[in-house]
């Protein structure tokens, strides 16, 4: 499920939300999911002369976990973005995660708004839902107009 969710990511990328101000931007209130927001990101082993670009994103990502401090919720964007580098299927993709979190310029509240925008517009479209499936009816669908006459 996870290669699937970081492939449909590069179709999601063209979306590039760094692009919307914050004052633009609509809050979207959600329930929050099970993401590893408890688990801490693991250091930068990405090599800055082979793969610059993922390299200085995952410091990015780092950098915003350090700077969240206890806030659950920053926290939760920060490793959101980094675990998204981490287990991208491949270089492809982990560049095109990388180049949107670049793109974002150090700007924490840019990367938190693509954060959120991950979860919401494609994490959560893999979330299972919690609601049981209905059990069939045994009642018969209601006969059509030309059986009526």
């Amino acid at each position: 499920m996870v290669h699937l969710e970081l492939e449909l990511s590069i179709v999601v990328l063209a979306l590039n939300p760094c692009t919307v101000s914050m004052a633009t931007s609509v809050p979207v209130i959600v329930p929050p999911l099970n993401l590893p927001c408890k688990q801490p990101l693991p250091r930068n082993h990405y090599r800055p002369v082979n793969e610059r670009l993922i390299h200085e994103a995952y410091d990015q990502c780092l950098q915003n976990e350090l700077e969240a401090g206890n806030n659950e919720r920053f926290l939760m964007w920060a490793r959101c973005l980094g675990h998204l580098i981490r287990e991208a299927p491949d270089t492809a993709a982990r560049t095109g995660v990388a180049e949107e979190i670049n793109r974002c310029n150090g700007s924490r509240a840019q990367m938190d708004l693509l954060a959120e925008f991950y979860v919401n517009h494609l994490i959560r479209l893999f979330r299972q839902d919690k609601v049981r499936t209905p059990t069939r009816s045994t009642h018969s669908s209601r006969s059509s107009s030309s059986d009526e006459q």
